[in-house]
């Protein structure tokens, strides 16, 4: 099973959201049952995203951006 990145995200007023993100790419992505468990292709690559090189950070990091929005 690929490592997934979990997330935790508190609104007030709204309870809370837990999710998790994967690396693009990943080599066990296609194996991944609660991945391919989202039926829709648009809504399992809103959770895919891609990793770069954020050397400016810190040399040999990466940096991926994943967008969360609440409606609330």
């Amino acid at each position: 099973r690929p490592r997934p990145i979990h997330v935790a995200v508190d609104a007030p007023g709204a309870g809370g959201l837990i999710t998790q993100l994967y690396v693009e790419g990943g080599r066990l992505n296609d194996r991944d049952g609660v991945l391919r468990g989202i039926r829709d292709r648009r809504q399992r690559q809103s959770v895919v995203v891609p990793f770069e090189a954020a050397d400016p950070v810190e040399p040999g990091s990466l940096a991926a951006r994943f967008d969360i929005v609440l409606d609330v």
